[in-house]
């Protein structure tokens, strides 16, 4: 969501609560003045993409359920509104320590061509700028079509110090595809609240289908083991011109392949027989209609 549909949403929740607050009775209006300050501080951090943290809401908690007590005893009052104050005080102050993008700097490093299906290690380093550390939550901007393992990350990133981040990237679709961003959720001093900054660090990537898979048959074609995959060499004997062997007469062979002087020195009937011819010009028609385009069901397409 943009700042502008944010700021409407924000405004929209505030005039909800107002309505809510005039129409509470009037015992339990200060306890609705009270919620109406904070979620107004909760909408303009909403606005400036900062969001209230889990320690803020376990904080927020205790008056909370201080304020059922209300109901039993009105001399409760002084407190939750004590409480009240103090923690909005405490969450305002917390909420001015939050620091932007301008005090990281983040890289990238990976390789920019990648095969099918096969993990792609990918490294970031955000490096603090400012004199003050800080917790984030840190994650890639990773193209819907690789799967990230870990997708994101826990660290502290100490005063003026870096941290070093590795994950995999599988992809799972041929094509060009890019990393625009490194996103982050930076905590504020006391960790109340989180500021969702980017910094712009672009890669492309080019996925092309697992030509590596082919070493893998180059081995086992060294070792004569083709056939441990299915595959099997075809001969044709016909009346291809190129010699194979000399081989012996059988029923049906052509007269014109019979080779005398062979057959004079073995005093057998000998033919000679004829291979496919080598070196010739191969012509390849790969199919790219859409049914080559489906699922095989393990991730890969008929095509690939």
């Amino acid at each position: 969501m943009n700042w502008p549909g944010r700021a409407l949403a924000s405004a929209l929740v505030a005039l909800a609560l107002t309505t809510l607050t005039i129409m509470v009775p009037e015992a339990l209006r200060p306890v609705a003045i009270a919620l109406d300050a904070v979620a107004g501080v909760v909408a303009l951090a909403f606005v400036a993409l900062v969001w209230p943290g889990r320690a803020l809401a376990s904080a927020l908690l205790v008056p909370a359920l201080m304020s059922l007590a209300l109901f039993v005893s009105e001399a409760l009052w002084p407190a939750v509104i004590a409480l009240d104050v103090v923690i909005g005080v405490v969450a305002v102050v917390d909420l001015f320590t939050l620091i932007g993008a301008g005090q990281f700097r983040a890289e990238r490093r990976c390789g920019t061509v990648a095969s099918l299906g096969e993990p792609q290690q990918v490294e970031l380093t955000i490096e603090g700028l400012g004199r003050a550390g800080r917790v984030m939550r840190a994650r890639d901007d990773v193209p819907e079509t690789f799967v990230a393992d870990p997708s994101d990350f826990l660290v502290r990133i100490p005063r003026r110090g870096r941290a070093e981040l590795a994950y995999t990237a599988t992809p799972r679709r041929r094509g060009t595809y890019d990393f625009r961003r490194v996103d982050a959720l930076v905590s504020s001093r006391l960790g109340l609240w989180w500021r969702a900054v980017s910094w712009p660090v672009e890669t492309v990537v080019r996925v092309y289908p697992d030509i590596r898979q082919i070493a893998r048959y180059t081995v086992l074609a060294r070792r004569d083991k083709l056939n441990t995959l299915g595959v099997r060499r075809s001969r044709r004997l016909g009346t291809d011109n190129e010699f194979e062997r000399l081989r012996d007469y059988i029923e049906g062979d052509e007269p014109r392949h019979m080779d005398w002087r062979a057959t004079a020195r073995r005093r057998k009937l000998t033919v000679r027989a004829h291979q496919v011819n080598q070196s010739q010009r191969l012509i390849f028609l790969i199919d790219c209609g859409r049914m080559m385009a489906g699922d095989t069901g393990e991730g890969l397409s008929p095509l690939d």
